[in-house]
Formats: structure tokens, C-alpha cells, sequence
């Protein structure tokens, strides 16, 4: 029988999972010992969440990150994965069982909580083709999966531009434009305490940027006087500076 205390620690390391705009669209239930996932119709309503196949593959992350707090734990998991996800949105249930065999196994779980994601501007510098060949082996095992990559100069200014217009296109739609504003979180208090959302000082964007962002926030509808080069410039600033770009 787990006990209260290592229940909350795999739900919690679980929690840490990315998720679109950081929106966790998942709740957890406990029954005994079997952990029931679902995804939460109130925060799964991304415009971009298209039959929220992004908030079940971010479910996916949660379950990757109560596998490794279980080896950790010496538990080991059974997931059973719902075929068809039904009104009760219930998409997997996991169940434990003590286990001594990986008792010699590295753990990630220490890892877990000091993940990040790391938007800061790069220089640039090529990224050397083993390691890119590297990171696309750990992909091969994986049916119907495969990473493609492109590091010259002329490709990278195509994707800045067409990211641009996508920029844009965010920006003027009512809809998508509403959900950008409700995923940023303006300071740090405004993170601590709502728990999800963007810290808009992580996204590194241009001081420009953010005090348009800031400007738009308070008057939406001016949104639609400026010219649509301010939009499009921020992935041009940011996508030259990258050494790969990965699909």
C-alpha cells in the first residue's frame, strides 16, 4: 500500500511536466493504489489544442515523469492507456508494485524538478553534426518518429519569416489573441501564485516586445493599428541566432 506522502511525491513530480502554455491540462485521482489521469476540460481550450492531441501528448510527459520518480522509488508501473477517450476524459490509469530491480538503475528523477526551458538567445555557433546524429539515434527506436534538422542561413531566414507571419496571424485573430494574453503571467508574483501560465521574463523577448505585449494587454483592440512588421520581426530576431532547427 503506497503511503500519503509518496502518493503526493509522484503527482507532484508528474505536475512538472511541460505542457502547452504551461496550461497542466490534467487532474489526478487517487483509488488505493491506482492513479487515475484525466485531462481537464477547463484548461484544455487552446484554439491550437486540436482535439486536444497537445494536451494528451503533455499527459504523456506527466506519466514519463511518474515512471522515473517510481524507479527512484523502487515501484514499477503498469500503464494502461485509454483507447478511446470518452465525456469522463479519462486517458490512462497506473498502477504500482514494489520492485528491487532497479536498484542499480541511474535515477533521472533528481533531475525532474530543476528541468527548464531555455529561451535565451543563442550566438549562433554550429552545434556539431555527432551530436545532432546523436540526439536523432535516441529517436530512431520510435515507429513512425524522426528528427529532421536544418542549419543554413537561407532555411533559417525562411522559417524566421514564415514563423513571423504565424506571429501575426496570432495576433490580429480575436480568439488566439485572447488566449496569448490569459497564458502570460505579467511578474513573478503573478506565476507563484496562479501556479501555471508564462513568467513573461522567461520568454527573453526583445524589450520592445514585451512593452508592446504590455500596451496591447490594456488597450486589445489598438492591436490592429500597428503595422504588421512589428509582429513579424520577433522570430526573425531570435531564429537566426539558433544553431539548428528541428521538426
Amino acid at each position: 500500500m503506497l503511503s500519503q506522502d509518496t502518493k503526493l511525491l509522484i503527482t507532484e513530480s508528474g505536475s512538472y511536466a511541460p505542457s502547452g502554455g504551461n496550461i497542466q491540462p490534467w487532474h489526478v485521482k487517487w483509488k488505493g493504489d491506482l492513479m487515475e489521469i484525466f485531462l481537464d476540460e477547463k484548461r484544455s481550450t487552446s484554439f491550437l489544442d486540436i482535439n486536444r492531441f497537445a494536451s494528451i501528448f503533455s499527459v504523456g510527459s506527466f506519466i514519463e515523469n511518474v515512471y522515473h520518480t517510481s524507479v527512484d522509488l523502487n515501484l514499477s508501473v503498469s500503464v494502461k492507456l485509454v483507447e478511446k477517450i470518452s465525456q469522463d476524459m479519462l486517458v490512462a490509469t497506473l498502477s504500482f508494485q514494489s520492485s528491487q530491480s532497479f536498484q542499480n538503475h541511474e535515477s533521472l528523477f533528481k533531475y525532474i524538478s530543476i528541468r527548464t526551458t531555455n529561451r535565451k538567445f543563442y550566438d549562433g555557433t554550429q552545434i556539431e553534426e555527432k551530436d545532432i546524429d546523436e540526439l536523432k539515434s535516441e529517436i530512431c527506436p520510435f515507429k513512425n518518429i524522426s528528427l529532421n534538422t536544418i542549419s543554413s542561413n537561407n532555411s533559417k531566414k525562411e522559417i524566421g519569416r514564415l514563423l513571423g507571419e504565424g506571429d501575426v496571424i496570432r495576433t490580429y485573430h480575436d480568439g488566439l489573441f485572447t488566449q496569448m494574453m490569459n497564458e502570460i503571467r505579467w511578474n513573478h508574483k503573478e506565476a507563484d501564485e496562479s501556479k501555471d501560465g508564462l513568467d513573461i521574463q522567461t520568454l527573453e523577448l526583445p524589450s520592445n516586445v514585451v512593452k508592446i505585449l504590455s500596451i496591447l494587454k490594456s488597450n486589445p483592440g489598438i492591436r490592429k493599428l500597428f503595422p504588421k512588421s512589428v509582429f513579424a520581426e520577433s522570430a526573425n530576431v531570435m531564429i537566426p541566432g539558433s544553431s539548428h532547427i528541428g521538426c
